[in-house]
This record gives C-alpha cells, sequence and structure tokens, in this order.
C-alpha cells in the first residue's frame, strides 16, 4: 500500500510539477512541485540526484525578493591527512 502512494504520488508530480534545472550547467535534474511556507523552501515528489539551494546573482539589488536556483551537491573532496603530530 506505501508504494501504491508512493507510485501514485510520483506520476501526479510529474505530470504538475516544475522542473528543477542546475543553476551552473543547465541540465534538468528531476521534476518537483515547489511549496514555500514561512520562509521555507519544500520540494514534494523530487527524486532525483541530492540538491543544494544556492542564491542567484541579481541585477538590482533587493533583499525580499531573492532568486533561488539548485545546484547538484558535490561530495567534499578533502585531501587525506595523517596525523603526523602524535608520533
Amino acid at each position: 500500500m506505501k508504494e501504491l502512494i508512493r507510485y501514485c504520488g510520483l506520476q501526479l508530480t510529474r505530470w504538475l510539477g516544475s522542473r528543477i534545472r542546475d543553476c551552473d550547467s543547465g541540465e534538468v535534474l528531476g521534476k518537483a512541485i515547489i511549496l514555500i511556507v514561512s520562509g521555507k523552501v519544500h520540494l514534494i515528489g523530487y527524486a532525483g540526484p541530492p540538491i543544494v539551494p544556492v542564491f542567484l546573482p541579481q541585477a538590482k539589488m533587493t533583499y525580499w525578493v531573492c532568486t533561488l536556483g539548485f545546484r547538484r551537491w558535490q561530495e567534499v573532496d578533502f585531501p587525506r591527512m595523517r596525523d603526523t603530530q602524535r608520533s
């Protein structure tokens, strides 16, 4: 039953949802229904790769209306550091 509800929700999202594009490459990452409630952004039905919301640059500086974009989440790539202090 749970799988049926999830399947129906994803089909509804594919029909009604808006495309989520990567703001760097323009690649379509998936579809979702975007709800903004009391300053929080909710993506309903998104089943694509992990994404991070980012503020996009604007021509005119406004603080109450900001353009929001999405970027694919990059895995952290720190160099491997060995503990040489404790030897």
